[in-house]
């Protein structure tokens, strides 16, 4: 019953939506987060006000309870952008770690995706200069 900051802005009737959708899926059956991830897909994508960051927020925060960690970096919204001025097409989807510089390898794709979010501005002044 609690609303995410990410969510602030969609109207409560598009969030029941997205619940009574969810309902419908057996999302414990996923084997791995990446599943997960095009199961909520799946069911909540094409539900109106709803884009690619709740779509990832949700499959994240549900993952997170079936202990299901992303094995990719999932671009959208400020992601995308720092995802962007390390040279990869605005219409990827995810990327693999291991396609990324060596030191971003150290890191999970959670964190890959929380610094190419938080420094998108600074990824992009560096790759411009």
């Amino acid at each position: 019953g609690k609303r995410h900051p990410h969510q602030r802005r969609l109207k409560r009737t598009n969030l029941q939506k997205v619940h009574q959708r969810l309902k419908q899926y057996d999302l414990e059956s996923c084997e791995n987060f990446h599943e997960l991830f095009m199961m909520v897909h799946e069911a909540i994508a094409s539900i109106s006000g709803i884009g690619e960051l709740m779509v990832y927020d949700t499959a994240h925060r549900l993952g997170a309870y079936l202990q299901k960690e992303p094995e990719y970096v999932y671009l959208h919204a400020g992601v995308r952008v720092g995802a962007r001025a390390l040279g990869y097409k605005p219409s990827t989807k995810w990327i693999n770690p291991k396609s990324l510089p060596k030191p971003y390898q150290k890191l999970s794709a959670s964190e890959i995706e929380d610094c190419l979010c938080i420094y998108k501005h600074a990824l992009h002044a560096i790759a411009n200069q």
